[in-house]
């Protein structure tokens, strides 16, 4: 066979997996559900070149999740860059509070900053991204479109360059779909970066019936079902706020602020790893992070690393604290600690939960 024919064999394919990086969410139970692990640091996360679409309501922390994702691959290697196509203003500010390095961030949005008269469809965007993943140089490792439901083509935005056209003049559902179809198919072939493509979309509205909503509206997703196809990991993002509710006290309106999101991941489509896997976390809205300290503390009471006598008193590695926020608090407090006891739970959560491929990189490691 042909040297360059595109065929390989399963060892040869066994043998190049292993060798690329995987690089963690933030979120560390989730990252376990993908069943993969890297080759240099041991901790799971998503590989090179996978393709993710986290769908959800509004304020479900679906750009939180590519937030942190962006700012440990920045962390993971100075060379590693991330380009994202964003349908909003790009919130420089909170990306650096996520951890991102802001100076290894290429983003694109409708105008250009330096001449915000000059408006462009988001086809331009994706067809300079394509042109940016082609060259291995450029080492971008993680590619964003935030959103997927707010994606215009050339046709649908302009007559010919620099006239408008009407909105009545094109169907944006199947201008979208065609759209994001091709992005996709080109995205494939022409990854030579080995780019992560993480998409963020939102459920569409069912119009009457047409093959672009179908008859599953629980988790159709604009773009149609075609895109879906593509995508090896599917999250259906959820959230939920302690005690939502504003009080009306003495006539005046009293505003709360909430600090803490409770999102709830639930991977409806998940080729690594763990099929139909349900994640509940934490998430700091000042810190910009996940609270991965409440996580641990569970999975390990529940494996029986950390031990909890009576009600509230827990034995942390020879240390006793007094209540579950105190002890939460000690392994915010010393990550090592809480590294160390991580790196107990992974392979006894995999052993426990894990599928033949979760195990076998599991062996990997071990090895």
């Amino acid at each position: 066979m042909a040297k360059n024919s595109g065929f390989y064999t399963g060892k040869q394919g066994l043998a190049f997996k292993s060798k690329e990086r995987c690089f963690p969410t933030g979120l560390k139970l989730l990252d376990l559900s993908f069943g993969k692990f890297d080759p240099v640091t041991g901790i799971p996360g998503l590989p090179q070149a996978t393709v993710i679409e986290a769908f959800g309501p509004n304020a479900s922390l679906k750009s939180a999740l590519w937030e942190n994702l962006a700012a440990n691959i920045h962390r993971m290697g100075k060379k590693y860059r991330v380009l994202a196509l964003l349908a909003e203003e790009p919130q420089f500010l909170r990306f650096e509070q996520a951890g991102m390095d802001i100076d290894r961030i290429d983003c694109w949005t409708y105008y250009n900053p330096n001449d915000p008269t000059n408006i462009s469809s988001s086809e331009e965007g994706m067809d300079m991204a394509i042109e940016a993943i082609s060259d291995p140089e450029n080492n971008y490792a993680l590619v964003v479109i935030d959103s997927l439901k707010a994606l215009t083509t050339g046709d649908q935005a302009f007559a010919k360059a620099g006239d408008l056209k009407g909105l009545a003049e094109v169907d944006p559902l199947a201008a979208r779909a065609r759209l994001i179809n091709k992005f996709f198919s080109r995205f494939a072939v022409c990854n030579k970066s080995r780019a992560i493509l993480f998409c963020t979309n939102q459920k569409t509205d069912k119009i009457g019936p047409s093959y672009l909503t179908g008859g599953n509206f629980k988790t159709e997703t604009s773009g149609g079902r075609e895109k879906e196809h593509w995508a090896e990991v599917r999250i259906n993002c959820n959230s939920t706020i302690p005690d939502a509710t504003d009080k009306v006290e003495k006539g005046l309106y009293e505003n709360k602020i909430y600090d803490v999101i409770k999102p709830i991941y639930y991977l409806e489509k998940n080729k690594l790893g763990f099929p139909f896997r349900k994640v509940m976390a934490e998430f700091c809205l000042k810190e910009k992070r996940f609270k991965n300290e409440v996580n641990c503390l569970s999975a390990a009471e529940y494996l029986g690393i950390i031990t909890r006598s009576g009600t509230s008193n827990w034995n942390i590695k020879g240390v006793n604290q007094k209540g579950r926020e105190a002890a939460e608090n000690y392994l915010k407090d010393n990550p090592k600690i809480q590294d160390e006891i991580w790196k107990e739970i992974y392979p006894r959560h995999i052993e426990l939960f894990g599928t033949a491929k979760a195990k076998s990189a599991k062996e990997d490691i071990e090895k």
